[in-house]
């Protein structure tokens, strides 16, 4: 308690409609957190998936890490 975590963000996949993130949390180097969540991109109305936005894909691919 008290400790500022350092955090990165990663993108971590890309497909066709989902994007998976990566958190992690730190302290003086060591990892206190750790998060890996999956976006998804819906069409609300349907209830089915869409394809990521080209604007939205172009800006996240900026961040894919290999």
């Amino acid at each position: 308690m008290g400790d500022m975590l350092r955090f990165e963000l990663r993108v971590t996949r890309m497909g066709r409609s989902s994007v998976q993130l990566d958190y992690r949390g730190s302290f003086q180097d060591e990892e206190h957190l750790h998060i890996v969540q999956t976006i998804a991109f819906v069409d609300l109305e349907r209830m089915q998936s869409i394809p990521i936005p080209e604007p939205v894909r172009g800006r996240i691919e900026a961040y894919l890490q290999a």
